[in-house]
């Protein structure tokens, strides 16, 4: 099971850092000490995973699915994932995802599920996520007028896993 996701706004020498961090243990450290030094940092608790899905739905490659999975992975090993969209291209991806309403993006969920969005549950699923989804668009704007490159990262966290 994959844990909380988590958006970091990156200078251009953080950025640098992040891509030659070898595996978890170091990527780990320096989202601490960006944490702690006041990074711009965005929650997208759980839903980060059907937005990334409702966001590649007809985009592979594309502006929208680079938003959370769609850059450059920095890792993915038991402990956490990691992947980064380069200052160069903030601007586009965040342009990009200005341009979804909210009913493109339920548009968008009910295709990434196969099926139409009818039940309470799913509905309430739905204004999770596009909830959520209102912070990734801010990060992007905000990381995009800095400048700023935008990591993504994830904990994966496994159920039976001791507290």
């Amino acid at each position: 099971m994959l844990g909380r996701g988590y958006l970091y706004a990156l200078r251009p020498e953080e950025a640098r850092l992040a891509e030659v961090c070898v595996g978890a243990a170091e990527i780990r450290v320096l989202l601490e000490v960006w944490r702690r030094a006041g990074a711009r940092v965005s929650e997208l608790d759980v839903a980060w995973l059907a937005i990334h899905r409702s966001l590649a739905h007809g985009d592979a490659g594309g502006l929208l699915s680079r938003a959370v999975l769609g850059g450059r992975l920095v890792t993915d090993d038991q402990e956490i994932l990691a992947t980064l969209v380069h200052a160069a291209e903030v601007d586009a991806v965040a342009r990009a995802l200005e341009t979804l309403s909210e009913d493109d993006f339920r548009d968008r969920c009910s295709a990434s599920q196969g099926a139409e969005l009818d039940g309470e549950s799913e509905e309430l699923d739905l204004l999770y996520a596009w909830g959520w989804f209102q912070r990734l668009r801010g990060h992007y704007r905000d990381a995009a007028r800095a400048g700023c490159a935008v990591l993504f990262a994830a904990q994966k966290s496994w159920s039976g896993a001791a507290a």
